[in-house]
């Protein structure tokens, strides 16, 4: 039998998309055991000028 707990991690990064979901699991493992996937379900990208993105979060 499989049992799954969801939780619901928000994140963000002046880097990358990708740092951001780096840091939310790092974030995450520090108090969860067994972390084996992930699934990034909302995106937002901050602009600080017009078509140049700032930032994103997860």
């Amino acid at each position: 039998m499989a049992i799954a707990k969801v939780i619901e991690v928000t994140a963000g990064s002046k880097k990358d998309l990708e740092d951001a979901i780096r840091q939310g699991l790092s974030k995450a493992g520090e108090t969860l055991e067994n972390i084996e996937g992930a699934w990034v379900q909302k995106i937002k990208v901050s602009c600080k000028d017009a078509g140049s993105a700032n930032g994103a979060s997860t």
